[in-house]
């Protein structure tokens, strides 16, 4: 059951390396596009039962992705902006002896670039999916409200409506606009899903 408190544990270090700096702010975007996606192809799948699973434990881990990921983007926004904010830099060489100051000072375009590749991976990756998760518990308050804190951060909380409501109803159907149309491109699918969606979800309300 541990193995499932790896993302947790990943983001802990994620957060880390916001604030270190330096080649550490590209560690979200290479870990999930090259370390995730590698251990998907080549590691085998996972057929163990989880029937003696706690589900006080899971359930655990998936509510600590949210304190998680707004702790990512303090230390993110720490990164990027400028000053010290919170005197977060001066306590931490201070506690520590780690001088994450004049890291961030002497960031260079390319690290910025793998901070704010990593961060909008890091909320893809854990807050879309288990907000995909937890919004689809309609019969529990928290679940729901924290899903939408999750969706929230990548600006689809509609998400947690006209999915449960909507496609889940109509999938595969013309009703759908999560559903592809036979031969139909991306190109068209994409605008035609994403204001599909918005418009199901509100019609929803």
């Amino acid at each position: 059951m541990l193995r499932h408190s790896l993302f947790s544990i990943f983001l802990i270090f994620t957060a880390m390396s916001f604030l270190a700096g330096g080649p550490w702010l590209w560690l979200g975007f290479g870990f999930l596009l090259l370390g995730a996606v590698t251990f998907d192809i080549f590691l085998p799948d996972d057929l163990t039962s989880h029937a003696d699973s706690k589900p006080w434990l899971m359930n655990t881990f998936l509510f600590l992705t949210l304190p998680l990921l707004y702790l990512n983007i303090l230390a993110f926004n720490w990164q990027i902006a400028d000053g010290d904010f919170l005197a977060i830099g001066s306590n931490l060489q201070s506690l520590f002896g780690i001088d994450v100051l004049t890291a961030k000072l002497l960031r260079s375009g390319p690290q910025t670039f793998g901070a704010y590749y990593s961060l909008g991976l890091l909320i893809a990756a854990a807050g879309t999916t288990v907000a995909h998760e937890l919004v689809h518990r309609t019969w529990d308050k928290k679940s729901l409200i924290t899903g939408r804190w999750l969706l929230a951060l990548s600006g689809d909380t509609s998400f947690s409506i006209e999915h449960v409501y909507g496609h889940h109803a109509n999938v595969a159907t013309m009703k759908d606009p999560a559903s592809a149309r036979r031969g139909e491109s991306f190109w068209t699918f994409f605008p035609r899903s994403t204001i599909g969606s918005f418009l199901g979800a509100s019609n929803s309300q």
